[in-house]
């Protein structure tokens, strides 16, 4: 099956390139503020209004940034996402990176998956052959007393989102788009262009609210961030909709300079095995796609591969999304 395209877009403009460029996915975020960046609550609602609106049926993701961001009281900004989040709007994911959230040394490339998870003492095996045999995903529910102080970021976690998505709304008027988003020209169809039907979450258009995607860093190292076998295994053990592998810093090593094949291939299993989505990001481009055809990953997340220049922060180019979207379809996936 043909992996599902999503672009990050920071504007109305740029998410109308998007769409006619033949996107699977949009993903509502401000790169100036980092790999999950989070946009003003006025420009989402923008997006998601015309999105509604023009009848194109294309899931809509945010990012919302790092989860110690939305500790304490929140702001001004913070408080008008609540409000967004909690109305019937079209957003169907949402993502919160992890970054801070570990105890562990800054390295260079560490191994994911593979060998001697040197920052928790734990010994983990070939996931492939056998998932659930031992290391972060074992069956068993004895764990190492650190890997324990490290997953205090679910607790966090799970605190943030019910705060976001749970709290009931305030009573007065409802977070309302800009006038420009109710006059937009509606979309084109895309269907033809690229495949957009899916089983989606229940929360898609605000029935039960959004669905959430774990979200792990390549280098989590870097970030101080919980591994990215911790994280999936807390998504597991959640039901989280699917898991989001990035890169947290964005300086030209993508994805594939910090993981390999095989390990991306054991993520792969065990997401399958747990019917989860896996979606890879990374400062990928169209080159990338070779190395990627046999984990066949559901969802490839990209920006600065369809920005003009490949400049993350410049615009979002149509015909660069429509170049990418034709460079998928020339694959045969697993």
């Amino acid at each position: 099956m043909l992996p599902r395209l999503l672009v990050s877009v920071r504007s109305l403009s740029e998410a109308m390139a998007a769409v006619r460029g033949g996107v699977s996915i949009l993903d509502i975020k401000d790169p100036s503020s980092g790999p999950l960046g989070r946009a003003a609550a006025n420009i989402a609602a923008e997006i998601t209004c015309a999105i509604r609106e023009s009848g194109s049926g294309i899931p809509v993701s945010v990012a919302l940034g790092e989860i110690i961001e939305w500790q304490g009281e929140f702001t001004s900004d913070q408080e008008a996402w609540r409000r967004l989040l909690s109305e019937a709007c079209p957003v169907a994911f949402c993502k919160l990176g992890p970054s801070q959230l570990g105890d562990v040394e800054s390295s260079d490339h560490p191994s994911l998956v593979l060998g001697q998870d040197k920052a928790f003492g734990l010994e983990v095996v070939d996931l492939a052959k056998d998932p659930l045999a031992a290391g972060p995903l074992a069956r068993s529910t004895t764990r190492n007393s650190k890997l324990d102080e490290a997953l205090g970021w679910e607790v966090v976690f799970r605190t943030v989102r019910e705060r976001l998505t749970a709290s009931p709304l305030p009573s007065g008027e409802k977070l309302q788009a800009p006038v420009s988003a109710r006059l937009v020209d509606h979309f084109p169809d895309t269907s033809e262009n690229f495949p957009t039907s899916f089983e989606l979450p229940g929360g898609f258009g605000g029935v039960s609210g959004p669905s959430w995607i774990a979200v792990s860093y390549a280098d989590w190292q870097r970030s101080r961030s919980p591994s990215p076998m911790q994280i999936l295994q807390a998504s597991v053990e959640q039901g989280y909709y699917g898991l989001l592998l990035d890169t947290w810093k964005k300086d030209g090593a993508g994805l594939l300079s910090w993981c390999s094949i095989r390990e991306l291939s054991q993520l792969r299993a065990v997401t399958r095995e747990y019917g989860m989505q896996l979606a890879l990001a990374g400062q990928l481009t169209a080159s990338d796609l070779n190395s990627l055809v046999d984990i066949s990953p559901d969802i490839i997340a990209v920006r600065g591969a369809v920005c003009h220049h490949g400049l993350r922060t410049s615009e979002v180019s149509e015909s660069l999304v429509r170049d990418f979207v034709s460079s998928i379809r020339q694959h045969h996936w697993a």
